[in-house]
């Protein structure tokens, strides 16, 4: 038996956190620090190309110094596991794509609600590198779990922090991304790039969304075919300009409990929510309640500004479920039901 940090090894190997959730990966322990590499991204890639061909968990937590990741530590890799990432700053240039049936593991951190100086503790992804980049990359993958990591895109212009998509071979779905914090992005988290291919059955919990950069967005699930049977669950957004934009049509789609605080763009009333047709969408127990920002008028947002779309006119329907609303809710088209 291994105990190290956080997880707890027994049973042949078999990955178990110490609060008893099962994580991805049979096989070896491995240290990324004991790897070659001139720095972190190599070091976990040799790490994890030495992993037995059924998978393991590579611990790069012993990666001492300013630990900078170059290029992608996960390319070609077919085989599953755990990464486990140290408390600290790793400054990113090249996007991290996360690979099917992986688990990337942080330490839990970041800053307080709504203060603007980064000081972020735990596990930090900081990107460094071009305009437009993205930082975290799910696509054609399937059965990933990214949890407990702050990701920082130092207001680059254009920059995503988490991108999930798919070109359907294979769909990419059972997506988790949990106990996340996410600063100064365009977009936080983006759901599909408006194609038709899947990416369902989505889990996005127990985060917070700060960008203070203009016409920005928190979530945007964008493109047909995004979102079914997902949910987006006790996610703060605060310091963006539209909270969740659902211009994807997801249909059997949930947003529980979030709440959204006022734009960063003074003048300017954008959506806390933005639905276009979207089908069967519940939103219960959400909350737009921080008040009107200086330079607005008597409401610091729309609520929810929902659109019937072309392709299922007549049949959507929203329902709202004990939520707190303090703003406007526009409708052109579909259907909305309050209990």
């Amino acid at each position: 038996m291994i105990q190290k940090a956080g997880l707890l090894l027994i049973n042949m190997g078999l990955a178990v956190s110490l609060f008893g959730q099962q994580t991805h990966g049979l096989g070896a322990l491995l240290r990324a620090n004991e790897y070659p590499g001139g720095d972190a991204g190599s070091k976990i890639q040799a790490c994890i190309a030495a992993l037995p061909a059924n998978g393991g968990t590579c611990d790069a937590r012993g990666i001492e110094g300013a630990p900078t990741i170059s290029s992608d530590p996960f390319q070609g890799v077919t085989k599953s596991g755990v990464l486990i990432l140290g408390a600290g700053t790793y400054n990113v240039s090249a996007t991290i794509n996360v690979p099917a049936n992986w688990t990337i593991q942080g330490a839990y951190g970041g800053n307080r609600l709504e203060t603007r100086a980064v000081n972020l503790g735990g596990t930090v992804l900081s990107w460094k590198g071009s305009s437009n980049g993205t930082v975290l990359r799910i696509f054609d993958a399937y059965h990933v779990d990214v949890r407990d990591l702050s990701i920082d895109g130092n207001l680059t212009p254009g920059t995503t922090g988490i991108r999930i998509d798919s070109d359907s071979h294979p769909a990419t779905h059972n997506i988790v991304v949990e106990n996340f914090t996410i600063y100064r992005c365009f977009v936080g988290i983006q759901w599909g790039t408006g194609n038709g291919n899947q990416a369902d059955k989505v889990l996005i919990y127990n985060g917070i969304i700060q960008s203070w950069m203009p016409d920005s967005s928190g979530i945007v699930v964008q493109g047909a075919n995004k979102g079914q049977e997902s949910k987006i669950e006790a996610v703060t957004m605060v310091s963006v300009d539209t909270g969740i934009d659902l211009s994807g049509v997801p249909s059997y789609f949930t947003i529980k409990e979030c709440g959204f605080g006022t734009p960063v763009t003074p003048g300017r009333e954008d959506p806390a929510i933005k639905a276009v047709g979207a089908e069967n969408l519940i939103i219960e127990s959400g909350s737009s309640e921080s008040g009107p920002p200086s330079g607005h008028g008597q409401v610091a947002r729309v609520f929810i500004h929902y659109l019937a779309s072309p392709y299922n006119v007549g049949s959507v329907a929203t329902v709202l479920i004990n939520t707190k609303v303090n703003e406007p809710i526009i409708i052109e088209g579909g259907k909305l039901l309050s209990v």
